[in-house]
Formats: C-alpha cells, structure tokens, sequence
C-alpha cells in the first residue's frame, strides 16, 4: 500500500510505502519523532528539521488496500 500523509500547515506531505497495518505504520512514524534515535526517517526529518504538523488522523490511501 502506497500511503501519503499531509502536513497541517501547508503543502508538504510524507509518501510512503508498507505491505503492513497502516496503523503500525503511523504509530511507528511518530514514535520515531519522539525518540532520540539519530537515524531519523523522511518523515521525522520534515518534522524535526522544518517544522511540519502532520495530520495523522487523515492518512490518504494512494494504491492498494488497507491490510485488516
């Protein structure tokens, strides 16, 4: 499944791809924003580096389905 997720306050998105639970995916997204990990995901750098509020709750499904 190809997934985009939109930032709050402009245009910005995050796409990604997860053959998993989305709903894994996108906790996995932001707990990895909260943790000290240095190894920091495309999404965690457009968060931490440039200020972006990602609207977590409304995750655009781009192709595929949602795996239950």
């Amino acid at each position: 499944m190809i997934y985009k997720i939109l930032c709050k306050d402009c245009d910005a998105s995050h796409v990604g791809q997860t053959g998993r639970k989305l709903v894994t995916r996108n906790s996995e997204h932001q707990n990895h924003i909260d943790s000290s990990n240095r190894n920091h995901s495309a999404i965690t750098e457009l968060r931490l580096d440039f200020n972006h509020e990602f609207k977590w709750e409304n995750i655009q499904i781009l192709n595929g389905e949602i795996s239950q």
